[in-house]
């Protein structure tokens, strides 16, 4: 599936699988996802994060 779509990630839940070992798309992959949450949750700049 990841080569027919040509992704060299996806995730799904908090789980990411990656092609093959490689930081810079572990980071990009975890830093967009990061961005997704964040975006969905839309904290001010002077709230806390929220507890888990």
């Amino acid at each position: 599936m990841m080569d027919d779509e040509r992704w060299n990630f996806f995730y799904a839940t908090e789980i990411f699988v990656v092609r093959r070992y490689d930081l810079e798309t572990i980071r990009e992959a975890v830093y967009g996802r990061i961005k997704e949450v964040h975006e969905q949750v839309a904290l001010g700049p002077d709230d806390p994060p929220l507890a888990g």
